[in-house]
């Protein structure tokens, strides 16, 4: 969530050179891709094991389990908008600056209200029903990943604005 942060944190002070801004806001969206697509991958593993282990007659659980399932969609509409944003700024150059930070700050607010509503509504039935075998199969990270991860972060910091390189930003939930 640091990249998140630092993103944001671009989005409000913005590189003075148009060629350094969209070096940054792609290479922020390359990482919160990369990120979000395992977290998303992972997200759907624990969700169907969640939904095949909850009893079907808890149905508070699986109406819960339901809208995690809603907020996993809504943030996966999100990231492909902001996808979007970034290959229109990848093909625009320079020009298109303006344009991605307007669309990136409506995303960035979409996501941060969507973020502040989805602490783990679950956690009673992961930390019940899922095993610590169930844990390594859905983390799913192998050493290419760290790696490719790493290279991602440090291309943002690269680019990154003052105030806005990730190593300086809060890691843990998104709430800001």
């Amino acid at each position: 969530m640091q990249v998140r942060r630092a993103l944001a944190a671009g989005l409000r002070e913005q590189p003075v050179e148009p060629e350094r801004a969209a070096g940054f806001f792609l290479a922020c969206v390359d990482h919160l891709r990369f990120c979000m697509d395992r977290l998303q991958r992972q997200d759907g593993m624990i969700h169907a094991l969640l939904r095949d282990r909850i009893p079907a007659g808890d149905r508070d659980a699986h109406a819960r389990l339901a809208a995690v399932d809603e907020q996993l969609g809504r943030s996966r509409m999100i990231m492909d908008d902001l996808g979007r944003a970034a290959d229109a700024l990848q093909k625009a150059g320079q020009s298109g600056v303006g344009d991605f930070v307007m669309r990136a700050r409506t995303l960035d607010t979409a996501f941060t209200a969507l973020a502040r509503s989805a602490r783990n509504p679950m956690f009673d039935y992961t930390s019940r029903l899922l095993s610590d075998v169930d844990w390594e199969r859905v983390a799913g990270v192998d050493d290419e990943a760290v790696a490719e991860e790493e290279r991602l972060f440090e291309a943002v910091r690269r680019y990154a604005p003052p105030g806005a390189d990730p190593a300086s930003m809060a890691d843990g939930h998104p709430t800001s």
